[in-house]
């Protein structure tokens, strides 16, 4: 046990944070990394940017896939424990076919996650 710790402390601090390859933060470390980067935390907002483009861009935005951080931490692939870092934002509906570049149907895959994807699905509609 640290030595700053209180003496009627009986268990390890509990982790308030993560970061998308899965390690866990105190609050302290959090709050630390969040200042140095100049981070807002998703609770306090920030600019207003739209999180829902519909048809009109094809690709996903830096601030879908910030928003998309605070929902999933791994890939989204049945069995894929990837970080998050290492995926990339698919449309759940894909785009030829009409799907839209909103934050609710995009889903992160890595690289494994998006051949098991395309495998489960008719040829054609990945």
């Amino acid at each position: 046990m640290p030595s700053d710790w209180p003496i009627w402390s009986t268990s390890q601090p509990q982790a308030s944070g993560g970061v998308d390859t899965g390690l866990t933060l105190s609050a302290g470390q959090a709050r630390r990394i969040a200042c140095n980067a100049g981070l807002l935390p998703a609770v306090l907002g920030g600019p207003s940017l739209p999180l829902d483009l519909g048809r009109a861009d094809r690709f996903f935005t830096e601030a879908q896939r910030v928003a998309l951080a605070t929902i999933y931490d791994e890939c989204a692939a049945d069995g894929c424990d990837r970080p998050y870092a290492w995926s990339e934002l698919h449309h759940e509906d894909p785009w030829h076919a009409g799907g839209r570049t909103d934050l609710a149907k995009a889903v992160p895959l890595c690289a494994v996650g998006t051949i098991g994807a395309s495998t489960t699905q008719p040829t054609g509609t990945a």
